[in-house]
């Protein structure tokens, strides 16, 4: 059944039954302000009991709700997220027969492609990240992979991939992807680097202007004419 995007006066006569304006000033002015002639804030939105029973007798979009409670779209999503209502889970969706009238319908794998392609492009990001970007979700891609070997060992061969050393690391400082050749080696056996890339590291070094020792920017008092001075030399 598709939703109402607007109700009818005759709607709106049903819904007043169940959810009355608790004053009549509620439509002419903002749900932000006091209500000027009771100079209280009226809540304008329905409890839990009373929006199950609006929500049994009209299958209405979040705007059309909206216009009838005087308030932003917004704030009824965040209604129904609040009470969970009117949310599914994906994962029922994507059931054993699902995923066979999809398959009979023509699976169509170039969002999967897509996934695999990031996959491979950035292997330090989160595969959830990435399903996002790509617009699929894990259940539907586990479905796949139950039912597509070929799929199911390139996917393999790509998680692999990922959990080898690869050759770029992300810097905290500046927050971009670099090789790692601009990461100093921080172990003896140089498997281990700075998380902070060779430029952020020596931006981030500084000298005491009295003593001419090195320090961490942080730990150097800036004075006004722009001199750095450790604290030791400024007590």
């Amino acid at each position: 059944m598709k939703k109402i995007n607007k109700f009818s006066p005759i709607d709106i006569a049903k819904i007043r039954e169940v959810f009355p304006f608790v004053c009549s000033e509620i439509p002419y002015y903002s749900g932000k302000e006091h209500c000027p002639k009771c100079k209280i804030h009226h809540r304008r939105l329905p409890d839990l009991d009373t929006f199950k029973k609006l929500l049994n007798m009209f299958n209405a979009t979040d705007k059309a709700w909206s216009e009838v409670f005087f308030t932003d779209r917004a704030s009824v999503t965040n209604l129904r997220k609040k009470y969970a209502l009117g949310s599914y889970n994906v994962q029922q969706i994507w059931d054993g027969n699902r995923f066979w009238d999809e398959l009979d319908e023509g699976i169509d794998y170039k969002p999967v492609e897509d996934f695999l392609e990031l996959l491979t492009k950035y292997p330090r990001a989160d595969e959830k990240t990435l399903m996002g970007i790509a617009e699929i979700n894990k259940f539907y891609f586990t479905r796949l992979l139950r039912n597509n070997f070929d799929l199911q060992n390139r996917y393999n061969d790509i998680k692999s991939f990922r959990n080898l050393e690869n050759e770029y690391l992300f810097c905290i400082r500046c927050k971009i992807r670099k090789k790692k050749i601009y990461f100093k080696p921080i172990s003896k056996n140089k498997i281990k680097r700075s998380i902070i890339c060779d430029l952020c590291n020596k931006e981030n070094i500084d000298k005491c202007t009295d003593c001419g020792k090195i320090y961490p920017e942080s730990k150097l008092e800036k004075k006004e004419n722009g001199i750095l001075i450790c604290k030791k030399c400024s007590a």
